[in-house]
């Protein structure tokens, strides 16, 4: 598989869509940490503080918020890597092509994506809570 990519695409090719993915990354994390530590305000300012189940509440939408807000550029990750495009204007060619699809393709296929990511994030930050 690494031969033909590298025979196919070079060398390169190895890291198709990685550019992408660090550009998602910075929002991705600023926008999750960002609501975990409303959400954690809010709770602890109600009686009973943060418990683990607030945590784990907090940390859900916490990765739910993040995961709506970026998942245009994760899907745009994703196309790229599988296109035979490379480089900046690869990646300009897809981000055209799913404007040009209109505002519902950016969200194709996010369904999946969040029911994994909600108790995943959820029960992150509840680990890192509690420890």
């Amino acid at each position: 598989m690494v031969r033909t990519i590298v025979r196919t695409e070079g060398l390169g090719g190895l890291w198709k869509g990685n550019f992408v993915m660090m550009i998602r990354v910075f929002p991705y994390a600023g926008v999750q940490f960002m609501v975990f530590d409303h959400m954690k305000s809010y709770f602890t300012s109600q009686s009973g503080g943060m418990t683990p189940t607030r945590s784990l509440i907090s940390g859900s939408a916490a990765g739910l918020t993040s995961t709506v807000f970026t998942y245009p550029l994760d899907l745009a990750r994703a196309r790229l890597a599988v296109s035979r495009c490379n480089g900046v204007g690869g990646f300009r060619n897809v981000l055209t092509e799913l404007y040009k699809d209109g505002f519902t393709s950016m969200y194709r296929g996010i369904i999946p994506t969040v029911v994994g990511m909600v108790p995943y994030a959820g029960l992150a930050f509840t680990t890192n809570d509690i420890l």
